[in-house]
């Protein structure tokens, strides 16, 4: 009859070796490496609908629009009414296209703009890709 020889007992031993801090080097570089360049590539994605140019006219139509907003949450429950200045527009030249876009925005941020500064505005809706 066979019997099974016994088991080599388990070796601890102390301290590491250097191929185990080697490895573990190696391990970290690596997750660092694939954290930097998921954060390199969030960083520079860019958006196809975003457009950047040059504005070459401010001008101002006067027009006002009324904002209703009806709302159901706790604490602002009912419709509330307010009249607002829109009538705020820019000329924008986008080099890129060879075209130039109408673009509106709060009366506010228009007064902050001059011509000749630089904006990034969105796409027209009839345009996005």
């Amino acid at each position: 009859m066979n019997t099974p020889a016994p088991k080599k007992p388990l070796v601890i031993v102390k301290g590491l070796s250097r191929r185990d801090i080697l490895t573990a080097v190696l391990i970290m570089l690596g997750i660092l490496c694939f954290i930097f360049a998921a954060i390199y590539s969030t960083g520079t994605a860019k958006n196809p609908n975003m457009l950047n140019g040059i504005i070459r006219e401010k001008y101002k139509t006067g027009e006002q629009v009324r904002d209703i907003t009806v709302s159901a949450q706790k604490g602002s429950r009912g419709v509330t009414d307010k009249i607002t200045d829109s009538g705020c527009y820019l000329k924008i030249y986008v080099s890129s296209l060879d075209k130039t876009y109408t673009v509106m925005l709060a009366e506010s941020e228009w007064e902050r703009k001059k011509v000749g500064d630089k904006l990034d505005f969105l796409r027209p809706e009839h345009e996005r890709q």
